[in-house]
């Protein structure tokens, strides 16, 4: 092999080991072995990857098989935001239970539970925890995700948490950079502002990152939100200055940083995916998520266009190469071999002490006294697409659900759309209300309100982040609508 040949296919696995793609389907595709060969080191999967935990392990062994040394990254956030959990439901209270309970055991064995769970499905990177500081009960992507509005409980809790997930053998990934949650656009749909002084980003939502920072989290994820304060002009994940200045210079940061999805509407470039690619390396990142449904054409794409501007200068070869070398030492530090014992299965909180996270609940039990005789309204509210569709709260799958009275009633709900509310309300029983980010939704609260008026007396269960406004009835608030805060909910209605 001529030099000039073997300088041209080193390029090509340099800019393949920083690029991250989403696979389609349950099915590895044909092509997948090719791209490790040349130099692919990393994968992330999705909700739609998986059908169960056992198609999920065969699924991420056969990925192993053809490259033992890859990083398998997944969003499992350990609440509302769930991969391998996808189809039933969320097993985790979710980090904004976790923060009112605020228990650091209970936060760092939760983590451990996740990193269990993962490691021994041979998956070793969770793009988790997050820990924006959720100041904007209007946040609309954010929210349950985070542990709290103040900054150093957060910082307490996402350390308990990477140290839970690291102790597994599993990579933490804390995102998003700078911080999403002071804003009301989700990035998914557009590009969000964070307009607030440096004074203000220093004393809230720099504070979790510096903590995981200096408490050795693995990997950082930016986030393609507009920050003025620090660079009017362009997203965080294409700012050098807040990745490099600031992240790495600053912070004192030395780990992989990580794009968010480049197939989302805040990274929006004109170049599509491959050009925001290169912007995303010149700026600091140093593994490029690009997404689910990561076609071979897209990423071939990708590849030419790292290339082309390693060739024309934009893009140092220096910065791609220490883009790849930190993967690869990502990859090395978290190895797995397939042959691990992965040890006693850490505990989770039971549902007694989930339900003490909850605010309101005591006088839901008073109104559920006096009105024994109510029926279960179900609101299907629009959520993000961090989200997705996955089974949630009183209403994922469950064999206890028709065991006793309040169970069963839950388990045969009314169905309400906000877009088709009815003038009067869908029945003259006493009504429990559930939905989540139901004060985001006009409609919904005019319903009720207008219903409440008539004389339907309602309760209503909030299982998103509440906002700031209570409702003219009582409002039970559970901070989280994964599977498990559910049955919490259903046990602390029953007794």
């Amino acid at each position: 092999m001529s030099t000039a040949a073997a300088e041209d296919r080193e390029l090509r696995r340099l800019a393949l080991s920083v690029l991250m793609p989403g696979l389609p389907g349950t099915v590895v595709p044909n092509w997948l072995g090719r791209y490790f060969e040349q130099g692919l080191a990393s994968i992330c999967l999705y909700g739609e990857n998986v059908v169960s935990p056992d198609q999920l392990a065969e699924f991420v062994t056969e990925i192993r098989n053809i490259r033992p040394d890859v990083v398998i990254a997944i969003d499992e956030e350990g609440g509302d935001v769930t991969r391998i959990h996808y189809r039933e439901g969320s097993p985790y209270p979710g980090n904004a239970v976790l923060g009112r309970l605020d228990d650091e055991d209970v936060t760092r064995n939760t983590a451990a539970h996740v990193g269990w769970s993962l490691r021994k499905l041979g998956i070793n990177l969770a793009l988790a925890p997050d820990v924006d500081v959720n100041s904007n009960s209007d946040n609309p992507v954010i929210g349950t995700r985070s542990f709290g509005a103040d900054p150093d409980l957060v910082a307490r809790h996402a350390v308990a948490w990477v140290q839970g997930l690291q102790s597994q053998g599993v990579a933490a990934c804390a995102k998003h950079f700078p911080g999403h949650g002071d804003t009301s656009v989700d990035s998914h749909l557009g590009l969000p502002r964070l307009d607030v002084s440096m004074r203000t980003l220093q004393s809230r939502e720099l504070i979790p990152f510096q903590a995981v920072a200096n408490g050795g989290v693995a990997a950082v994820m930016t986030s393609h939100i507009c920050v003025p304060t620090l660079d009017p002009s362009v997203a965080a994940t294409y700012s050098r200055k807040i990745l490099q200045e600031l992240l790495r210079e600053q912070i004192g940061f030395e780990g992989v940083v990580i794009s968010d999805a480049l197939d989302m509407q805040g990274a929006g470039d004109e170049g599509g995916i491959p050009a925001g690619s290169v912007r995303a390396l010149v700026a600091g990142c140093d593994l490029l998520c690009l997404g689910p449904h990561c076609s071979p054409d897209l990423l071939e794409q990708c590849v030419e266009s790292i290339i082309g501007s390693v060739e024309d200068g934009r893009l140092q070869r220096d910065r791609l190469g220490s883009a790849s070398l930190r993967v690869g030492k990502l990859g090395h530090s978290f190895a797995i071999d397939g042959k691990e014992n992965p040890g006693p299965q850490p505990p989770l909180p039971p549902p007694g002490v989930v339900s003490t996270a909850f605010a309101g609940l005591e006088e839901a039990r008073e109104w559920l006294k006096v009105h024994p005789d109510f029926v279960v309204a179900r609101v299907e509210t629009q959520v993000s697409m961090a989200v997705g569709h996955v089974p949630w709260g009183p209403f994922s799958p469950t064999s206890e659900a028709a065991n006793d009275a309040v169970r069963a009633r839950f388990a045969e709900p009314i169905l309400l759309s906000p877009a088709a509310l009815p003038d009067d309300a869908p029945t003259q029983s006493p009504m429990v209300v559930v939905g989540r980010l139901l004060h985001r939704d006009p409609e919904v609260g005019e319903a009720l309100r207008r219903w409440s008026d008539s004389g339907t007396q309602i309760l209503l269960v909030e299982m998103g982040w509440p906002g700031d406004r209570n409702p003219p009835f009582p409002q039970l608030s559970t901070y989280g609508a994964s599977k498990t805060v559910g049955e919490a909910l259903l046990d602390a209605l029953s007794s």
